[in-house]
């Protein structure tokens, strides 16, 4: 079985603009399926994610990824879905890495032209963060869910879905030796 993407480039234009000259399927496709594998199969477990993704079609998995209202303890929630997580997480990973090109002389990073001035990394970065964050709370709203309508998900295990496991830790660790 090929890898099933769940969103497709242009979702991610509903939330977040992206340039008209983008080439999706080389330049998007690929940050999608970074943000379906690394922020919402670890969120989800891979026993869901793979159900999901299989059965995509289903009435549950459609509420869960495209969001909905829903009544728990004579209360009505409503969340936007995983559809919207999995954009922004997208979008993140596109922002942060849309301006390096690689070219047979090593990696170029686009400059100034006629028409602006290139963002700085700055710029970048506090959109990408901007990005990730919003992702993140969808993400958070969609587990939320998962926990209040368990007997629907069968596959969700809510007692592994800790704060580590939705809530992964940015960045990196360095440690000195010796």
């Amino acid at each position: 079985m090929g890898r099933i993407i769940l969103i497709e480039a242009s979702d991610i234009a509903e939330y977040r603009p992206i340039g008209s000259g983008v080439n999706e399927a080389t330049e998007i496709q690929s940050y999608i399926a970074e943000a379906q594998d690394l922020d919402i199969m670890p969120a989800l477990g891979n026993p869901l994610f793979t159900d999901l993704c299989a059965n995509r079609t289903e009435e549950n998995y459609k509420l869960l990824l495209e969001g909905c209202e829903y009544e728990y303890e004579q209360k009505t929630y409503s969340f936007v879905g995983l559809k919207a997580a999995i954009c922004y997480f997208a979008h993140s990973r596109y922002q942060l890495n849309r301006n390096v090109q690689d070219t047979p002389f090593g990696a170029m990073v686009k400059g100034d032209n006629e028409y602006g001035r290139a963002v700085s990394d700055k710029e970048i970065q506090r959109v990408a963060i901007q990005s990730k964050t919003t992702g993140q709370s969808y993400l958070d709203a969609a587990i939320l869910y998962l926990k209040r309508n368990s007997e629907d998900f069968e596959l969700f295990e809510s007692s592994d879905c800790d704060e580590k496991r939705v809530r992964p830790k940015a960045g990196f660790r360095m440690t000195k030796i010796g």
